[in-house]
């Protein structure tokens, strides 16, 4: 079921029938280099059962399947911050290789945008990129997210450190 639709894409929640199409993806050299390690790589089906089955048991759905076409193209979410950040939330994305530079991106993180905003009443969004992920940050830069600063040397991936551009975008009454 579509919990989101916004032009090309919807946005909804996660099923077995996934599994497939979310290994298939997510088993890429490319991708895994962009994301923080817990995602793992290789990516097995195994991995893909865990994380639909962590999923399916949380009581608040905050992790949405992008779908263009009708297919399974990659995952977006957010993870609402506690106490006097109770109103922000941090956003994370990907989506697989055979779709990147088509503005399927930027579609969903504006969907996630709006039901954030419209639906759950958050003030803020943030995200996080690594230096050397350009594209990301072109998406966030489309998507009206403002660069609120840069990292240091935060980032250890692949035996290497690398700054962190952190992004924000507010929506105030």
């Amino acid at each position: 079921m579509n919990l989101i639709e916004h032009k090309r894409i919807a946005l909804r929640t996660i099923d077995i029938k996934d599994k497939e199409r979310l290994q298939q993806l997510g088993n890429n050299i490319k991708l895994w280099n962009n994301l923080r390690d817990y995602f793992p790589h290789p990516y097995t089906e195994k991995d893909a059962i865990a994380f639909i089955n962590m999923l399916s048991k949380k009581k608040k759905k905050t992790d949405f399947v992008i779908e263009f076409e009708g297919q399974f193209i990659g995952m977006i979410g957010y993870i609402q911050q506690i106490d006097v950040h109770q109103h922000t939330a941090e956003i994370g994305y990907w989506i697989g290789e055979p779709y990147w530079g088509k503005g399927l991106t930027t579609e969903a993180v504006e969907a996630l945008c709006r039901f954030c905003f419209e639906k759950v009443g958050l003030k803020k969004l943030y995200a996080r990129t690594f230096a050397f992920n350009k594209g990301s940050m072109r998406v966030l830069e489309k998507c009206k997210f403002i660069k609120e600063g840069i990292l240091k040397n935060e980032i250890f991936k692949n035996g290497q450190y690398h700054d962190e551009h952190r992004f924000g975008r507010w929506q105030l009454d």
